[in-house]
């Protein structure tokens, strides 16, 4: 999280609310915003600017403990907020500019607090609807109230062309627009799984997914999105209806199991990533993280496989793919992800190791029943 706009429509934040997000750079506060709650920004290190509306009337004690990096600091307020003890401490008032409205530069330099910055000077920030917003995907997101904008530029970068990513934005973009920019969107339909191998058990799972042709996207809602080329894409969407940051949890059932995926737009760490068995797209395959140290970034979604108990379901949690169809094809060859499958099983040399379609090492190769494994890494049919 690098930018926090929060809308005229709040009007307090709370205490601790942006404590320690050592990311954030800026913040922009609405005129409704009222007060500012004890050790709000606290240890905000990498914080450079702060606008406060006209409403502002308290900022609560050590609201800006350990900011030291602020620059600049803007106030709207006719009158001096009332500061909680320390509140201001930890600002350096040699290098911040406090910028505050110009009738009211005197109030400032004699209220406590305020009046410890060397440097107060009119304000040249005016305060004018924001009518344009920048999103840029991978970056994390708070956005606390619903808002309407002109214009949202939506920046997404594709490595390579036709893989399938995964979508989880705050806003609907309509399918004729996707359609413009060379993209194409698809939802989960249904989730299958099967027994091969005619031995009892499932050892295939695979998940539909279905294109979507008309009509737009939904808000805080889970989808996969392709390029037809590679490269940075910027969708410019009009009359933007910004919805609430929220983390849906959606569920897809066989009789067995239950398939749950969530969104997010904090990321979610390698370390529960790979602890929980949750299964993330990459590569253009949806597979489990093969290793702590690989995060999953916001903006995305994630999916996890529990049976009917509400207890992690090993013939599926186990495996290092899930397969993909959309529209009836699948994507995401096993060629082109081959690390889910080596860390799985970690040998110390590929050799004439044998797996099944869902990932899992075949300890016995002389009798194998009738199907579809991978040797090598390439695909074959044994009758």
């Amino acid at each position: 999280m690098r930018k926090v706009v929060i809308t005229d429509k709040e009007n307090e934040i709370y205490d601790n609310e942006f404590y320690g997000c050592t990311n954030l750079k800026a913040v922009s506060i609405g005129d409704g915003v009222k007060s500012i709650g004890k050790y709000a920004f606290s240890g905000c290190s990498s914080l450079e600017s702060f606008i406060f509306g006209s409403g502002m009337k308290s900022i609560g004690q050590e609201a800006f403990s350990d900011c030291s990096a602020i620059t600049s600091l803007y106030s709207e307020a006719a009158t001096p907020p009332t500061c909680g003890s320390q509140a201001l401490e930890d600002i350096n008032k040699w290098e911040c500019t406090l910028y505050v409205p110009s009738e009211n530069v005197a109030l400032y330099q004699t209220a406590d607090q305020w009046q410890d910055f060397f440097f107060v000077d009119a304000n040249p920030y005016t305060s004018e609807p924001i009518t344009q917003l920048c999103i840029t995907d991978g970056d994390a997101l708070v956005i606390p109230t619903s808002t309407t904008y002109e214009t949202v530029n939506y920046t997404r970068t594709f490595s390579s062309a036709d893989k399938w990513q995964a979508l989880y934005v705050p806003f609907s973009i309509p399918i004729d627009t996707l359609d413009k920019y060379g993209l194409e969107v698809a939802e989960l339909n249904d989730t299958h799984m099967y027994d091969t191998d005619d031995d009892g058990e499932f050892d295939q799972t695979t998940l539909e997914f279905l294109y979507l042709k008309r009509g737009a996207t939904e808000a805080n809602y889970p989808y996969l999105i392709r390029s037809a080329s590679a490269g940075e894409i910027t969708l410019t969407l009009n009359d933007v209806e910004l919805q609430a940051t929220a983390e849906t949890e959606l569920e897809c059932s066989t009789t067995r199991v239950v398939f749950k995926i969530r969104g997010t737009y904090d990321g979610v760490s390698g370390e529960e990533m790979y602890n929980n068995n949750y299964y993330a797209m990459g590569g253009g395959c949806l597979g489990r993280m093969a290793s702590p140290s690989n995060a999953l970034k916001p903006q995305r979604w994630y999916l996890w496989v529990e049976n009917k108990n509400g207890e992690p379901e090993p013939l599926v949690a186990n495996a290092a793919r899930l397969r993909i169809f959309v529209g009836g094809e699948e994507f995401g060859e096993y060629e082109e992800e081959t690390s889910a499958i080596q860390n799985l099983s970690a040998p110390s040399a590929i050799g004439h190791t044998i797996h099944t379609l869902d990932g899992r090492t075949v300890n016995r190769t002389d009798a194998l029943p009738s199907g579809f494994y991978f040797k090598n890494r390439q695909k074959m049919f044994v009758r």
